[in-house]
């Protein structure tokens, strides 16, 4: 996700309200799953209600593809999914639901489309530009080597032709979200790695939620340090839309990050904005570095991700 210098905007990752899975098969929003719920995904299935964006992505819960991990839906709503739900409203589905619950877009193969904007405000890469939108694709999990200390379960998030960052996500003792952390991020158009892992969001996604740290980001070409601080906040929600205007969501987080290293390293503020179950959708960024100081909001924002093979939005 291309983050400028060397925070946080390639923390892809899926935010869930309350820090469990979204609740998959409540499509009428009333807070549980129940006959109501297959009748809505019936008359979707049958042509006689719309298959909008929020209740594919509630009510997407079949095929399940792959138990073990998290994989289900097809990006369409049909009788396969209605009859899942009707299934679990009447307590004949005892096994996790729908699937092993997956906490971030930190997957295997799981792949995202930014569209990039310059410092004017208008988009450099798109289908009115020479330059394609910007794809990336996630791997792992691999052990990173951090300041000597090995480090599993880390993520790489790499764009074709770029430079691949690497996250993170940490639980807690009751498998929960705890943090989600960097170990190696663009910085400066260069890789950076940090020791220990920049912390680039803490929860659960709260309005006022704030946390702080110390680390030491190093140039991996050059091999320059820098020692830094940094404080993060959330606020919200609020509204965002994607890059092509068409989806706007409502359910955002905005994450802010300010930084600071020693000169002649960068100080700033990074902003980046969350959508639960999607991720990053919008991101920008304040910095100064000798003095001057370059402004971006947004630099990206979200085309579409391809998610347990669902394609959104």
């Amino acid at each position: 996700m291309n983050s400028r210098y060397w925070l946080l905007a390639g923390a892809l990752m899926l935010v869930p309200a309350a820090w469990s899975a979204p609740l998959y098969g409540d499509v009428n929003g009333n807070g549980v799953i129940d006959f109501k719920d297959a009748v809505v995904l019936l008359r979707v299935a049958g042509g006689l209600r719309p298959d909008t964006d929020s209740v594919r992505r509630t009510g997407d819960v079949a095929p399940l593809r792959d138990y073990n991990g998290g994989s289900f839906g097809d990006g369409k709503i049909d009788i396969l999914d209605a009859l899942r739900v009707f299934r679990k409203a009447g307590g004949l589905s005892t096994a996790e639901w729908p699937a092993k619950f997956t906490a971030f877009v930190l997957e295997q193969d799981n792949t995202f489309v930014l569209r990039k904007y310059g410092v004017n405000g208008a988009a450099v890469t798109g289908p009115d530009q020479d330059v394609p939108d910007v794809a990336e694709t996630i791997s792992g999990p691999i052990t990173d080597l951090v300041g000597g200390t090995a480090v599993p379960g880390v993520y790489v998030i790499k764009p074709v032709n770029g430079i691949e960052e690497h996250m993170l996500q940490v639980l807690d003792g009751t498998n929960t979200p705890a943090s989600l952390q960097a170990t190696q991020l663009v910085f400066g158009g260069n890789a950076t790695t940090f020791n220990p892992p920049l912390i680039v969001a803490q929860y659960p996604f709260q309005d006022g939620v704030t946390w702080f740290g110390q680390t030491t980001v190093t140039d991996v070409v050059s091999g320059l340090q820098f020692p830094a601080t940094y404080a993060g906040t959330v606020q919200g929600p609020v509204v965002v839309t994607t890059a092509d205007q068409t989806h706007a969501f409502d359910n955002a987080w905005r994450v802010t990050i300010t930084y600071s290293t020693a000169f002649p390293g960068p100080s700033g503020t990074e902003y980046y904005w969350f959508v639960p179950f999607l991720g990053p959708v919008q991101h920008g960024y304040s910095r100064t570095i000798f003095l001057q100081t370059t402004t971006i909001n947004p630099d990206y924002k979200l085309v579409n991700a391809n998610i347990h093979g669902v394609l959104y939005p």
